[in-house]
């Protein structure tokens, strides 16, 4: 009985030992898990950037230097544009004179050949419109058309017109008439021969014995 019994102990002892084993091995078989991570990924720089606030600035923006306007902001106009600019000024200027002083004043800037304006005390323009020219520029300066002829270093011209318009003054070929539009432009009108000098009275040349008994005005 002790013998069987200590071999039935000796089966007992090994087949735990070889239970320890086989366990053993099947916990180093599986895998151990890993402990969990935060798989959010980093914002790259991009994103960081697109999740800034847009800076506001807080002042008034002054406009960069560029082909309209120099670095300090102060835009550079083009004739037309700084022509315009002053029209308004002037009549800005005008209707606040007019409004001082309860009289009409001229928008000299609007002065044309054909229309006048004029600023009222009661804030308004009153603009003046005739039927052709009334006026016209000498050295600058509006005048009133006068047709009265004069004779001058270039010959025969009226004392203030629009455009350019030359009599002969009888000198050796010279045209009879020359007229122009103040510009590049002009057509020229002859005469078969000399002229004589002509008389002038008001507005009208007179070049006596043109043709026998005939006078031409």
């Amino acid at each position: 009985m002790s013998q069987r019994s200590g071999v039935r102990r000796s089966h007992g002892l090994v087949g735990a030992l070889l239970a320890g084993v086989v366990l053993s091995g099947v916990l180093q078989a599986v895998p151990a898990q890993a402990a969990p991570t935060d798989s959010t990924l980093a914002a790259t720089k991009v994103e960081q950037m697109a999740d800034d606030p847009v800076p506001v600035p807080g002042g008034p923006v002054t406009p960069p230097a560029g082909p309209t306007g120099p670095a300090g902001g102060q835009l550079v106009l083009t004739p037309e544009q700084q022509a315009k600019y002053d029209d308004v000024e002037a009549e800005d200027a005008a209707l606040a004179r007019a409004k001082a002083t309860g009289k009409k004043v001229e928008i000299t800037s609007r002065t044309t050949e054909s229309s006048i304006s004029y600023a009222q005390p009661d804030g308004t323009v009153k603009v003046e419109v005739a039927a052709g020219p009334v006026r016209t520029k000498v050295d600058g300066v509006w005048v009133p058309v006068d047709t009265t002829l004069q004779f001058t270093a270039d010959g025969v011209q009226p004392k203030a017109v629009t455009g350019d318009i030359t009599f002969s003054d009888g000198d050796a070929g010279t045209a009879m008439a020359e007229l122009g539009d103040g510009e590049a432009t002009s057509v020229a009108l002859g005469w078969a021969g000399d002229l004589p000098r002509p008389t002038l009275r008001g507005d009208t040349a007179t070049y006596a014995e043109v043709l026998p008994h005939v006078d031409l005005h």
